[in-house]
């Protein structure tokens, strides 16, 4: 212990900085370790003095004010839980608005709607918020209650010290406490050992709210369908958007069937009845390229001998709905075969199918 005057006086080590730092006023003496632990917070009462001759402090003062460090030391750990619940249900917010937004934009065919997160992420944020507000005016009485802790804890173990010295004439506990109130202050920065007890200002550290199982669980939940949805939207969107030797089709009118099914072959409903026609699977290999983000892959198939065909193909939002767009294509046919690739304008036009079709002369 450094600075030691007297086997039973020393001036304290530095201790570990309490939450709130006594604003002593003017003239007057310092008080202990032990005495700024087990009175964190209180205000004294008007005109009140620690020691005879030493004037009141005057009025409206301010007694404490916070220690930054031993602030964030005494309320870290719960600030940290708070922001960590924030910071959580902000980034589930977001990813499921993205997710949504992903799954309507872009040509998956699926929509998914985290309705979920999208309501109770915002919620569950603003809800930390005030609770953290809540707390940071909270900690004050925590503090106050926890001086009140130490300050019997001091008071009592003291006690039990002195008696164990066996001393000639005992003090009563009011007594004994009264002496080491003066005690408790000093003009010359040294005070007895008893003031200065090592460890009483580690005890300002209030630990993190435990941590709810439900709200781990529903994390952990929420993370697993975001990663399945994500992998939908990477597989179908880049299935849609794929050109080259493959078309895409993913969704079109009655008589065909969808990209995870199997392609189907239907008669031309007007024009040659010798022509087939075929609705790609998006895998199929293709002699039509698509020059758009989507395409329908179509496959003519003459049973005559035409070599060149025109067919009209109409498009709609929905299987049921009426067509809002026709579009004439024509394409030689190589051994009685030739494949279109038939772009949509829009991410609207979700479905499609053939008008009519005809031989053209070569």
């Amino acid at each position: 212990m450094d600075h030691v005057q007297d086997p039973q006086f020393a001036t304290p080590v530095a201790p570990t900085p309490l939450p709130l730092r006594f604003s002593a006023p003017p003239g007057w003496p310092r008080p202990s370790v032990d005495w700024l632990a087990a009175n964190q917070g209180w205000d004294p009462p008007a005109g009140w003095t620690p020691a005879p001759g030493v004037a009141p402090a005057p009025v409206g003062w301010v007694w404490w004010t916070r220690d930054e460090v031993g602030w964030k030391r005494a309320t870290g750990a719960i600030r940290t839980a708070f922001l960590r619940r924030i910071i959580v249900a902000a980034s589930v917010s977001v990813i499921g608005i993205a997710l949504t937004v992903a799954t309507l934009t872009l040509h998956t065919t699926f929509v998914f709607v985290a309705w979920g997160a999208i309501i109770f992420g915002p919620v569950t944020v603003i809800r930390n918020l005030v609770a953290l507000r809540r707390a940071n005016a909270a900690f004050l009485v925590s503090i106050r209650g926890k001086a009140a802790e130490v300050r019997q804890t001091l008071d009592t173990t003291t006690y039990s010290s002195y008696l164990a010295g066996n001393p000639p004439e005992p003090l009563p506990f009011d007594a004994f406490l009264a002496q080491r109130s003066g005690e408790a202050w000093s003009f010359t920065g040294v005070w007895p050992l008893t003031q200065n007890h090592l460890g009483v200002t580690d005890q300002f550290a209030f630990p993190a709210p435990p941590t709810s199982k439900a709200r781990t669980v529903s994390t952990v939940v929420f993370a697993g369908i975001a990663a399945v949805v994500l992998i939908g939207i990477v597989v179908t969107s880049v299935g849609a958007a794929h050109t080259g030797s493959s078309t895409a089709s993913v969704v079109r009118g009655d008589g065909g069937t969808s990209a995870s099914g199997p392609a189907d072959v239907q008669a031309l409903p007007a024009g040659d009845r010798d022509f087939t026609t075929t609705f790609l699977d998006e895998d199929a290999s293709s002699t039509a390229t698509c020059n758009a983000d989507y395409c329908w892959g179509v496959r003519i198939t003459s049973k005559s001998t035409c070599t060149k065909a025109e067919i009209v193909m109409e498009f709609s939002p929905t299987k049921t709905g009426e067509p809002t767009r026709h579009e004439s294509y024509i394409l030689p046919l190589k051994n009685g075969t030739g494949d279109i690739a038939a772009a949509a304008l829009d991410r609207t036009e979700n479905y499609a199918d053939i008008a009519d079709s005809w031989c053209l002369a070569s």
